[in-house]
């Protein structure tokens, strides 16, 4: 049976759903394993997503592992015409924890063929390892914010100087708080694409950067991140 794109009136005012991360691939394929009937709607954009479910008024939306089980229910929401698609758009953050419903709609039909491309090219982006170095207007911008003063919270240690001495360097760090690899330590979904971003980046004393994973402080236009910290390794 082929499911019509949901059609949200103009006038309507939209309600939010809450977006639920890091569900493994058995809990996410559960997810997906909805009663016949139900809308489902990816949001796509590389390797990130999230899967939309509406059954009758009832929204909930996913996020987590896609593996080989979930990529089996989302295939056969494809054979039946039941899977739907809508572009991430470049305004949304790259984690949003709520979404109106109105950004899931009007959407287009997911063939079997179009999930398989999207897959590929998603499992390659995440064989890359780590992403993208920051450029030099990125670094600048993160040595203004920190005013040559380790951004770890309570330290406030001057990274200008030398050692003891009065010395003038550059002895700070630069540190990522989401990780830069997805699979590597504090990685996610979306780590390539906050790898090279100003605002996922502290800078830090040497003391600091060396620690095995202390809690630091976030900038203030900092993405969400469940645990902000800085480590050495990335």
């Amino acid at each position: 049976m082929t499911t019509a794109s949901p059609t949200l009136p103009s006038h309507a005012v939209f309600p939010a759903v809450s977006v639920s991360y890091g569900a493994d691939d058995a809990e996410l394929s559960k997810v997906l394993s909805a009663p016949a009937g139900s809308a489902v709607t990816v949001m796509a954009r590389a390797y990130r997503f999230i899967v939309a479910i509406e059954i009758g008024s009832a929204w909930s939306a996913h996020s987590g592992e896609l593996g080989t089980f979930t990529y089996k229910e989302l295939t056969r929401l494809a054979s039946q015409g039941a899977l739907r698609k809508v572009d991430w758009p470049d305004t949304l953050g790259d984690r949003p924890p709520s979404l109106p419903v109105s950004q899931f709609a009007p959407s287009s039909m997911m063939s079997r063929t179009e999930l398989a491309s999207w897959n590929t090219n998603r499992k390659s982006l995440m064989k890359l390892g780590r992403g993208p170095n920051l450029n030099s207007a990125a670094k600048e911008e993160v040595l203004k914010d920190a005013a040559n003063v380790c951004m770890f919270e309570g330290c406030g240690k001057r990274v200008d100087k030398i050692g003891k001495s009065s010395r003038s360097g550059n002895v700070g760090q630069l540190a990522h708080i989401v990780g830069a690899d997805p699979l590597g330590p504090r990685g996610r979904e979306d780590s390539h694409m906050l790898a090279d971003k100003a605002e996922n980046v502290m800078l830090v004393c040497y003391d600091h950067h060396r620690l095995g994973s202390p809690s630091g402080r976030m900038p203030s236009s900092a993405p969400t991140s469940p645990t902000p910290t800085c480590q050495k390794g990335w």
